[in-house]
């Protein structure tokens, strides 16, 4: 469930503080909404990811390239790799043939049309804005985008997580997968409440992101896989202390959220308060 889509800028850092000091100071605020759907994970996987998720490696790697992942809702980001070919649809012939590495402030240089905003954007989007700006130069133009390869995505994992850090996780990692790199939950997590704060997909965080409750004790005991959506590179994920944990538990909590993220994360927000429901 999203909870609340945050809008104009100010640093994600100050919006995490909020969500870390709601833990503590609870008022029930509810709404509905998201800017965009979240993938679960289908339930033939989660035996696996939760029956791994105490003994699973932190990921490492050597090559920042992975295999492709699927297309039709992959967010394409800097780094990532695009084939790109033209013809007109009477014409055998192709016009133009191109292999393209997405730069770092996301916007790809195409012949006719000039810069083209791919990042954050789907493949079928690329491929229709393509197909709409070539349109001016090219009788019914025919477009075919492949993304033949995928760069490696962080993710933050904070709070109540033996190991809390900046993880590289690989496409198609889920939440349940990430906390596991983490080293599993801490005794006083609230595991009815994680917090994923979600950009929208651009290089620098976009202007605005969605807050997601996602509750691991309804995913573990029913099986609920909406609980366990796919990560996209930058979301943050947040434990929260249970309310049976020590006040001071809780404040150092708030310092960690705050310290690692103030210098590299820049996103979006207006002060939050939202609640959950009761127990770990």
């Amino acid at each position: 469930m999203v909870i609340k889509e945050l809008k104009s800028p100010v640093v994600r850092s100050r919006i995490l503080g909020w969500v870390a000091v709601y833990s503590f100071l609870v008022v029930p605020l509810w709404g509905a909404g998201c800017s965009r759907s979240l993938q679960a994970v289908p339930p033939e996987a989660l035996r696996s990811q939760a029956a791994d998720a105490s003994n699973a490696p932190k990921s490492t790697a050597d090559s920042p390239v992975l295999e492709v992942p699927p297309t039709q809702t992959y967010l394409i980001n800097p780094g990532d790799q695009l084939h790109i070919s033209v013809r007109r649809r009477s014409d055998l012939g192709v016009l133009i043939d191109e292999t393209l590495l997405v730069p770092p402030d996301g916007k790809l240089p195409f012949p006719l049309i000039g810069e083209l905003s791919a990042s954050g954007q789907t493949v079928a989007e690329v491929r229709d804005k393509l197909t709409t700006f070539l349109s001016e130069f090219i009788v019914s133009p025919v477009v075919t985008v492949a993304l033949t390869k995928v760069t490696k995505s962080k993710v933050y994992v904070l709070g109540e997580v033996k190991n809390p850090g900046i993880y590289t996780i690989e496409t198609n990692t889920s939440a349940l997968e990430a906390l596991a790199m983490a080293g599993g939950l801490t005794p006083s997590a609230r595991r009815s409440f994680v917090l994923l704060l979600r950009g929208d997909g651009s290089p620098t965080g976009g202007d605005r992101a969605d807050l997601v409750k996602l509750d691991l004790k309804r995913l573990i005991e029913t099986a609920d896989v909406k609980q366990n959506v796919l990560l996209q590179r930058n979301d943050v994920l947040y434990v929260p202390p249970n309310f049976g944990a020590k006040t001071d538990r809780l404040f150092q909590h708030v310092g960690s959220v705050l310290t690692p993220l103030a210098p590299i994360i820049g996103l979006v927000g207006t002060a939050i308060i939202v609640s959950g429901s009761s127990g770990n």
